[in-house]
């Protein structure tokens, strides 16, 4: 794939052109995007895939009946609507059927949000399918980040002189060519209209220079005005028309109408063939825009009463013609633009459907009617993410006067655009208020609100106000689908609070039904916190399943808004299970998108599992990084129940990087903090063991002992395979009685292996090598230790790697003296002291002070019996 980017005028058409004449046997698709069809979806890839009609039927199935409905062949429906990603995948297969072919597509700024997805989807596939694709956009409308650009520039001197020779038949003297360059900055199209002028514009030196379309459009400006009327009227309709075809024209204007064109084709303005096209873009524009409003709209009546024949794919042209030459409510319009805005919502053209919805809701009679549409209007812009556009709808909405109930819906839709984006305090007090409001008109709909309540109240940390919250959804629910959403957050507010068999019970009534609707019609917080749910309760198998297909229905419905909540929790999901590639993919993409339509909660929840994973890979400056833009983004808004997982990170940062004080200071603040809010179920911050680990190793014993039989209380209340494992692995690292240890580190042994999480079942191995180790065990701990080793290397868990094969090299080398006293920090400080590091350097390597080092070795000599740093390596090496 190739980009030829520049400004209009400056040649892009013409070497796309150069390019189709060199393409000999290939077979060539191309398309030149319009900008009046931006609204209308699918309008490009039909133009472009029309020549390849007799391919359709060699496609499979669902991929040809997508693509048909997307050209507009068959009608949608409800029951199979059409997918981005099928349709990608169909126009995929229509370019390997043709290969070898040239797939060139011009004034792509201006190709439809719907074809332009499906066609880059296809384009970012093509490697071995022996199909080349080039496009030609403007500067500022980049459509094509990654891929490779040809930026054209203007003519240089020498150049523009030869150009304008030819047109004029003669070179320009030096002065003119001077004033030609000044007023063209060497674009070629602005040059040949220049000298085709003559020296009209260029002969003042002290004529001001205008921006180059500008001087383009004056050029063709004084060209048009030389026409006689009828032909101007007939540019203007081709102007207004979707397609140029000349049947559509001619029916319009009449066949005395079409041979007035021909004036227009001779003076080489437009080319007539089975289209009239314009021999430039920025021509159509003039000729457009310079007509009044009423000269407009009566080329599109003219066009509107034509219509588009059946199955020509352009099925929603009558409707936008009709809607641009209506002056004020019609309600014939209105309802066509309706159907339109239906069609492309199944057809999964989301911005499409919040322009129809919206032009019906203006062209509406009624108030309900107007309030009902632009209520559609905004739920489809709030789902693709385009958020202002959804609050003019909604004001529109308002400004309707709805009715209770409507009104309701309205507040449902500002909600959920606050769920990510205001502060989660002010958003519950708001929406709970219009929920009590709305209970005795519209219970169902105040069940919706007290659901939604439920999850913004959760995040924002109000535990038993979002427990309330969820008790009243269920007590108003009606409806199947009301009814799972208020026991969805029923049950995440129950496992909040630590009572995971209600929860189980409730999930399992619902995740099977859950699973089969759509997430789209459920609110942010529904798919999002059944997935996370499922996730506490260990069910990773059916909470990925849930979560890959809510994903890959919001990527077909271009729903954004959606995209970046299910994103974020996946990656949370991959985190947990040491999937960290998976992980690191998805909360990067879940941050983007949220940064891209300012959703701060939902950035913020990417970037804190993007620190997770530096954490434990080691990379200390972007686990930082990733951590600070973490709290940078929640902290302001109060997001009490997101903000832990960032000072989990940094917990686990210094545990990693053997800064286990400043580890253990940082897990308690966060212990205090969860504590307070009322979560006492480990699963949905897990710090446990790397609190109990931290304090342990810096020598608080006591702490860790009372952090154990803390979270024995709790796993109590939630006894998951997850917590249950957690507590197992904690005992083992406090347990002083080598029978209990063993015991304790074999059952969470178990219980990872058989939760998959291959990083934490390493941490239990070298915990248990440790302990091993220290008892005399050396054969079974080199076991334990050689296999976390190995799970660490797989990961890229660098620290911990490093910390294993240290544990590794003590039991192959044992020194004489016994050394079970010391800590797993005090033995990585003497082992590079044996390696002879000076303290400066090994506060360097363990990202410590050379104060903390100089007090970890004091304690080590005073340990073994040491006065010398010679005494110890001799020690050490056994010598």
């Amino acid at each position: 794939m190739l980009v030829l980017r520049g400004e209009a005028g400056i040649g892009k058409t013409a070497l796309l052109d150069f390019a189709v004449e060199q393409a000999g046997a290939l077979r060539v698709l191309r398309t030149r995007c319009v900008q009046t069809e931006a609204d209308l979806a699918f309008s490009a890839l039909t133009d472009l895939l029309h020549p390849a009609a007799d391919v359709l039927d060699r496609l499979p199935p669902p991929r040809r009946r997508a693509l048909r409905i997307c050209l507009g062949i068959e009608d949608p429906d409800q029951t199979s609507p059409a997918s981005p990603v099928t349709t990608g995948l169909a126009t995929l297969d229509v370019l390997g059927e043709l290969a070898p072919a040239l797939v060139v597509i011009d004034d792509m700024q201006w190709m439809d949000a719907a074809s332009r997805d499906a066609v880059l989807f296809a384009a970012r596939r093509l490697h071995g399918e022996g199909v080349a694709l080039i496009v030609a956009e403007r500067p500022g409308h980049e459509e094509t980040a990654t891929a490779p650009v040809l930026h054209l520039p203007g003519l240089n001197v020498e150049a523009a002189g030869e150009l304008v020779a030819v047109v004029r038949g003669r070179p320009p003297g030096p002065v003119q060519l001077q004033e030609l360059m000044r007023h063209s900055q060497g674009n070629p199209l602005a040059l040949i209209e220049l000298a085709k002028q003559g020296d009209r514009r260029t002969r003042d030196p002290a004529t001001a220079v205008l921006p180059v379309p500008e001087v383009i459009a004056a050029a063709y400006r004084s060209r048009l005005e030389r026409l006689r009327p009828g032909v101007r009227r007939g540019l203007l309709v081709c102007a207004a028309s979707f397609t140029g075809e000349v049947r559509e024209i001619a029916a319009a204007l009449c066949h005395s109408g079409l041979r007035e064109l021909a004036e227009a084709e001779d003076g080489g303005l437009v080319t007539i063939g089975d289209r009239i096209e314009f021999v430039h873009p920025l021509l159509r524009s003039t000729v457009y825009h310079d007509a009044s409003p009423s000269q407009r709209r009566a080329a599109h009546q003219r066009l509107a009463q034509t219509g588009a024949e059946p199955g020509s794919g352009h099925r929603d042209q009558r409707a936008w013609h009709a809607a641009a030459a209506t002056l004020g409510p019609d309600p014939a319009v209105a309802d066509a633009l309706e159907r339109l805005g239906e069609d492309s919502r199944v057809r999964g053209a989301l911005r499409e459907t919040h322009r129809a919805f919206l032009r019906a809701a203006e062209l509406s009679v009624d108030d309900a009617t107007r309030a009902r549409r632009a209520l559609a209007a905004a739920t489809a812009a709030q789902l693709a993410g385009h958020i202002e556009a959804a609050a003019d709808a909604l004001d529109l909405a308002l400004r309707a006067a709805p009715g209770p109930r409507l009104l309701a819906e309205i507040e449902q839709v500002r909600t959920q655009i606050g769920f990510t984006r205001s502060a989660p305090a002010e958003v519950f007090t708001a929406v709970s208020g219009m929920a009590g409001n709305a209970a005795q008109d519209a219970p169902d709909l105040a069940a919706t609100l007290w659901t939604t309540a439920a999850g913004i109240g959760a995040v924002a940390g109000l535990v038993a106000q979002a427990s309330q919250a969820a008790e009243h959804a269920c007590h108003l629910a009606r409806g199947e689908q009301s009814t799972m959403d208020a026991q969805v957050l029923r049950a995440h507010t129950l496992l909040l609070t630590g009572d995971s068999a209600s929860a189980r019970r409730i999930l399992d009534t619902w995740t099977t039904r859950l699973a089969a609707r759509n997430p789209l019609e459920h609110g942010t917080e529904v798919f999002g916190f059944a997935t996370m749910d499922l996730m506490w309760l260990d069910d990773h198998t059916t909470a990925r399943a849930i979560l890959v297909s809510a994903i890959t229905e919001a990527r077909r419905a271009e729903a954004l808004e959606r995209l970046s909540s299910l994103l974020s929790v996946l990656a949370d999901l991959e985190v947990r299970l040491g999937r960290w590639h998976a992980a690191y993919s998805a909360a990067a993409e879940c941050q983007t998108t949220a940064e891209t339509l300012g959703q701060p909660l939902l950035a913020g929840y990417g970037a804190s599992s993007l620190a997770r994973v530096d954490a434990a890979q080691g990379n200390q400056q972007q686990c930082l990084e990733n951590a600070g833009r973490t709290l940078a983004l929640l902290l302001p808004a109060g997001a009490d129940l997101v903000t832990p997982y960032a000072e989990l990170a940094l917990g686990q940062l210094w545990l990693s990087l053997g800064d286990h004080d400043r580890a253990a200071d940082q897990l308690l603040t966060l212990a205090r903090r969860v504590h307070g809010l009322g979560v006492v179920n480990p699963v949905v911050f897990p710090y446990h063991t790397d609190l109990v680990a931290a304090l342990w190793y810096s020598g608080r014993h006591e702490e860790a002992s009372a952090a154990v039989a803390d979270l024995d209380r709790e796993v109590g209340r939630c006894p998951t395979p997850s917590n249950l494992a957690t507590l197992a692995h904690c005992r083992g690292l406090v347990t002083a009685e080598e029978t209990e240890t063993r015991q304790a580190f074999e059952d969470a042994l178990t219980l990872n292996t058989q939760l998959g999480n291959d990083f934490t079942t390493a941490r239990t191995r070298m915990a248990y090598g440790e302990r091993l180790r220290r008892a005399r065990r050396r054969s079974l701990a080199q076991e334990q230790l050689t296999q976390a080793a190995a799970a660490f290397e797989r990961l890229r868990a660098t620290p911990w790697l490093h910390r294993a094969n240290g544990e590794l090299q003590i039991g192959l080398n044992r020194p004489r003296q016994d050394i079970s006293t010391l800590t797993s920090h005090e033995t990585r400080i003497v082992h590079l002291v044996a390696d002879g590091l000076s303290n400066r350097e090994i506060a360097l390597k363990l990202f410590l002070s050379v104060k903390t080092v100089e007090y970890h070795l004091g304690n080590v000599y005073r340990k073994l019996g040491v006065r010398a740093r010679v005494e110890l390596v001799r020690l050490w090496s056994g010598t």
